[in-house]
């Protein structure tokens, strides 16, 4: 987004134009059920949608990790199953993911820590900060939920992600370096369902053995729903990445029925009660079945798309297309998801609080929830655009100037050793013209 793929950039060898959708779909499904939750919203009588608007929003977190495993394996599955492709730069997409992603975290996080201290007067001890900041907080009951900001703890999930995913790429690359394209792709199927095995596998030892998980969201986070646990997710999505590099897109008819078949799984979702049910099988398979609605609804949303190739023009044809207002409103809502998605949370404690001081004793009713439901949306929508045009695209220009050094380096330093400035026809044209 979201989690982690919310804050995903378009893949350099190509662009799915249906990632853009569920981007969106999934920053308003989270929202939406927190907004449930949290709105003191029962619809008298009518608790099978409070239901389905809930399993709609557990469905979005999954479908941040979906995304996740799709977007950012790709570039490693097509390097994988091609015996004469390299694997994509380590240090290039550690460097992509810091500033598509931490400029903005920190600034939630910050933001997150301060605003109990201003409306609730409540201190925040520095170590809870460090451990948000540094991601460590995925790894302690204790500090996963201590700053209030529910979404941080899919974030601490995605870089658990970011930092496997390479590693498990280069002993994957290291062990089929002699094998041709069949036994590649047999061995990333069996890696793959391997991973989904052992993630189902560590869920079923922590909700039956840690009895704290299944009553306490934070334990549930870090016992059972870290990268492993989730493994499901990021399977199914580095699934969908190998299908669509080994198959052509499927048929409008074949993806019409997968998204019917995603969307019958969701719906089957709902009465179970989800991550608020007391029954292991239901705690242990959630995530599983919720990841395996997303794919199918993904790969079916792909029908008739291929990936276009991403040449400087191309990227430069495709600028236009993210200023506000240019596109629809999905294509609005894909734009600001990330911000949208980490600033939502405390901008809804603090409703709550304001709303719960002046209108308790209507707490339940039709005009609490509107009020929250307005403050909400309404706040977080400035702050995302805030973030995304203050903070995301400044640190986007540096990244493409860091970029461009680097690029630029190599001919700098062999005009250094040359004294003179090499021809133009001798270096790549993005460079030339940069240099001009």
């Amino acid at each position: 987004m979201q989690v982690g793929e919310l804050a995903h950039p378009r893949p350099q060898s190509g662009r799915l134009a249906a990632a853009d959708g569920f981007r969106a779909l999934a920053a308003i499904a989270i929202v939406t059920g927190h907004l449930v939750m949290f709105s003191s919203l029962t619809l008298q009588g009518r608790a099978v949608i409070v239901a389905l608007l809930t399993s709609f929003g557990i469905c979005g977190v999954d479908c941040f990790f979906v995304l996740s495993g799709f977007l950012l394996s790709r570039p490693y599955v097509e390097a994988l199953i091609d015996p004469d492709r390299p694997l994509p730069s380590a240090r290039d997409f550690a460097t992509r993911r810091f500033f598509r992603i931490y400029p903005l975290y920190a600034l939630a996080v910050v933001l997150s820590a301060i605003a109990p201290m201003l409306h609730r007067h409540q201190p925040l001890p520095l170590r809870y900060l460090a451990t948000h900041l540094t991601f460590l907080h995925g790894f302690s009951v204790h500090y996963v939920n201590a700053i209030q900001d529910g979404p941080l703890w899919t974030m601490a999930v995605d870089v658990q992600f970011y930092l496997a995913l390479p590693l498990v790429a280069a002993a994957l690359a290291y062990a089929l370096r002699d094998h041709d394209r069949t036994t590649r792709i047999r061995a990333l199927v069996a890696t793959l369902v391997t991973v989904t095995v052992a993630g189902l596998a560590l869920r079923t030892f922590a909700y039956t053995h840690i009895p704290l998980t299944m009553h306490s969201f934070a334990a549930a986070a870090v016992y059972a729903r870290n990268a492993l646990g989730m493994a499901s997710a990021f399977a199914f999505g580095a699934g969908i990445a190998l299908l669509r590099a080994t198959t052509p897109p499927p048929s409008r008819l074949v993806g019409a029925a997968s998204i019917a078949v995603g969307i019958l799984i969701g719906l089957a979702l709902a009465p179970t009660g989800l991550d608020t049910s007391s029954l292991v099988p239901v705690q242990v398979s959630y995530d599983f079945f919720a990841a395996l609605a997303v794919a199918f609804a993904l790969y079916g949303a792909s029908a008739g798309q291929r990936f276009a190739a991403r040449t400087a023009p191309a990227a430069a044809e495709a600028k236009p297309r993210r200023r506000i207002g240019a596109g629809s409103v999905i294509s609005f809502v894909a734009l600001v998801s990330y911000p949208f998605y980490l600033f939502h949370w405390p901008v809804l404690m603090a409703a709550v609080d304001v709303v719960g001081a002046r209108l308790a004793s209507h707490s339940g009713s039709a005009e609490y929830a509107l009020a929250i439901v307005g403050i909400t949306l309404i706040a977080t929508v400035v702050v995302a655009l805030a973030a995304q045009v203050f903070v995301d695209r400044v640190v986007g220009a540096l990244r493409e100037r860091y970029a461009a050094a680097r690029r630029l380096a190599p001919v700098h330093a062999l005009e250094v050793v040359s004294g003179e400035l090499l021809p133009a026809e001798l270096v790549a044209p993005e460079i030339a013209a940069e240099r001009a």
